[in-house]
């Protein structure tokens, strides 16, 4: 068989093949990461839109205290300023902010499928035991 470069053509198909399906992975995560942090943002919007929500309904009640009536104001404030951040992030798509968020998702979606096999052989927590001191204390067990 001639080889070009020292590389077996067998050898270079099969991680030409490995190559090609760790990138349509990736790129099928970038996707979902995308979707998953879309549809997280939507989700934080409408918790903070139900939070705003009984804050305000507190307020119309009328039972609060003047300070307790400006903290609840002050806590409406910083959750309309939480909501506004939140569309914006939404609504910008090709920010870095939400570019990063999507990266970080995507790195979670792929990196447990990869984090066992990127591991060497030996590594882990050494065994405090080898095989004959263990077969050697399953015997002395068993004898009892």
């Amino acid at each position: 068989m001639c080889n070009h470069a020292g590389i077996k053509p067998t050898v270079g198909n099969a991680s030409l093949d490995r190559v090609k399906y760790v990138i349509d992975e990736c790129k099928n995560a970038k996707i979902a990461a995308k979707d998953i942090v879309v549809l997280r943002l939507k989700e934080n919007i409408q918790h903070l839109s139900d939070k705003k929500a009984e804050l305000e309904k507190a307020m119309k009640n009328g039972l609060l205290s003047e300070t307790n009536r400006k903290k609840v104001e002050a806590k409406i404030s910083a959750v309309e300023e939480r909501q506004r951040e939140k569309n914006h992030l939404l609504s910008s798509e090709e920010s870095a902010a939400f570019k990063a968020m999507v990266v970080r998702v995507a790195q979670n979606l792929i990196e447990p499928e990869y984090r066992l096999k990127g591991r060497q052989a030996g590594a882990g927590r050494p065994n405090i035991l080898d095989e004959e001191t263990m077969e050697m204390v399953v015997r002395t067990l068993e004898s009892d």
